[in-house]
């Protein structure tokens, strides 16, 4: 009864390094505490039980692994059922042997061992029969074969039991393993996917707001460094024909300018041998004989480049560059492919967005601001000058019987006039004024910071430098002009009906001139001397 109690206290368990000797310590102490409390010990058995007990201990603690090799547990197993022989031999049929027998078999099936397990099975066996055929007597009864057949037949069966138990278990364990690494991965994956976004949107954001095109280039810079980690973002345009690209978008965790540099295509660097191979590159170090004065400004290490393709054409690259000794992701050069598939959907929308509305704010035939345009920028010229107390004046221009043109030339020649009259109206205006076709052989000039004298010069200018030069087949042609300005008139509607007058004066009292209008006269010319010499209303 003693030695089963024993039993009852162990659990076997096998984990960590050493944890297999917690069991074995366990049953030692207790079985060899309980057996000082029995009577009639042969002494030489037990010593040699408790001999074999200390091998198997020793044994255990010499391998200290979670899974020793085969010899050492058989060796053990051995030692444990031959110190389990003794103990009976030297103590006597005291219940309970059996159940120690239980041990290794528990042992081996823990770890999985189906080889083990049969060697534990079959020892198990050998200890409980041998005995019965070679000694017998009263120590070694026949009725032991029933009892140690049952015994062994609990043995298999909870062997095998506990073999598909932990089988399932580590099944779980794995499972639960691939699920979490497979849920890191979608978290990872989502991460990565939403600070895309989110760097997308941002970029998505600047080409809906119509944003210039450097600050596009600039923003997509940004958000590459920012998303691995760079020290240099940048967005490279190639130019094939010249040999060299251009950053047109730079970005430096140091706040230095490398927008405007430019990149040899011809070079090693990351950039250029995108161009070179149409490609992903990915490089060790980030040179460029063009950019070494830029790189002094940073310690660099490896770089990361993909190609930009929009259209089916290589339009240029988009890059991220790391500081020196920094680690580059495993994953960064898929990721930087991926994201540089977007950004070319983003510049091919910009591109797109900008073509669409310089077409919506272009004159097809002459390339000048049209009619909508000029309409926008006359009411905030207004707006603007009224507000800071600005002089403001607008010329209109028509072309004199440009019917007849079409009717003999044909509307192509016509055309063709109304190009070149753009072109010498557009000579003629400075930076910060608009020229525009506002009809169909009416032109508009928008002229801040001009006063009315001043603007009636600059119409009288742009009307004889059209007239001074023949048109090709359609001949010489003559221009009529109206002036007006803020001077006398307030609103945007104002202006333009001033203007109008004017142009409606020059045209009936003879055409080929320049009318000005005020508010305390109708529409006058004004000879170009004249006009120099000192601002004079002529009735």
């Amino acid at each position: 009864m003693p030695l089963q109690r024993s039993v009852m206290t162990v659990r076997v368990l096998h984990t960590r390094r050493g944890a297999q000797l917690v069991p074995y310590a366990v049953c030692f102490a207790v079985t060899w505490g309980l057996l000082g409390l029995e009577a009639r010990v042969r002494v030489g058995e037990v010593a040699a039980a408790f001999a074999l007990q200390v091998l198997v201990g020793v044994l255990l603690v010499i391998t200290g692994r979670e899974d020793p090799s085969p010899w050492v547990a058989v060796v053990a197993m051995v030692a444990f059922l031959a110190s389990v022989t003794f103990l009976r031999d030297g103590v006597g049929p005291t219940p309970g042997y059996g159940s120690l027998l239980l041990l290794p078999v528990i042992w081996s099936a823990l770890r999985r061992r189906r080889g083990q397990l049969a060697f534990a099975i079959a020892g198990a066996a050998a200890v409980l029969f041998v005995p019965i055929v070679a000694i017998g007597g009263t120590h070694y009864p026949p009725s032991g074969w029933r009892s140690g057949t049952l015994l062994i037949v609990i043995a298999a069966v909870l062997g095998v039991a506990v073999v598909e138990l932990v089988d399932r278990f580590h099944s779980l364990i794995e499972d639960r393993g691939r699920l979490q690494v497979a849920v890191e991965r979608q978290r990872d994956e989502a991460t990565e996917m939403l600070a895309s976004q989110n760097a997308l949107r941002e970029i998505a954001t600047l080409v809906a707001t119509g944003e210039q095109p450097g600050a596009l280039f600039r923003a997509v810079a940004e958000q590459i460094a920012k998303l691995f980690d760079g020290t240099l973002g940048g967005v490279v345009r190639f130019d094939g024909p010249s040999g060299v690209g251009e950053i047109v978008g730079g970005w430096s965790a140091t706040g230095s300018e490398i927008t405007g540099q430019s990149v040899d295509l011809a070079g090693t660097s990351v950039a250029a041998r995108v161009y070179q191979t149409g490609g992903l590159v990915q490089a060790a170090a980030y040179n460029d004989r063009l950019l070494e004065p830029i790189l002094e400004l940073f310690d660099l290490g490896g770089a990361l480049c993909t190609p930009i393709v929009i259209g089916g054409r290589l339009w240029g690259s988009a890059g991220v560059a790391f500081a020196a000794g920094a680690r580059i992701p495993s994953d960064a050069g898929e990721r930087l492919a991926r994201f540089g598939e977007l950004v070319a959907v983003a510049i091919a929308n910009a591109e797109a967005w900008k073509a669409v509305t310089h077409q919506a704010a272009t004159d097809p035939v002459t390339g000048l601001a049209n009619h909508r345009t000029f309409h926008e920028r006359l009411n905030l010229e207004v707006a603007r000058a009224a507000r800071h107390g600005r002089a403001l004046s607008l010329a209109l221009f028509d072309l004199d019987h440009f019917k007849e043109v079409n009717d003999t030339h044909g509307h192509q020649t016509g055309d063709d006039v109304l190009i070149a009259v753009a072109q010498r109206l557009g000579a003629i205006g400075r930076t910060g004024e608009l020229v525009a076709r506002i009809g169909g052989e009416e032109f508009a000039w928008l002229m801040p910071e001009t006063t009315q004298d001043g603007a009636y010069l600059a119409a009288e200018r742009a009307r004889r430098a059209i007239e001074a030069t023949p048109f090709e087949v359609a001949g010489a042609l003559t221009i009529s002009a109206g002036v007006s300005s803020n001077q006398h008139e307030s609103t945007a509607r104002e202006l333009l009906e001033a203007a109008d007058r004017a142009l409606y004066s020059a045209k009936h009292n003879g055409r080929s001139m320049t009318f000005i209008h005020t508010q305390d006269a109708p529409p006058h010319a004004r000879s170009l001397a004249r006009a120099v010499a000192g601002p004079t209303t002529v009735s």
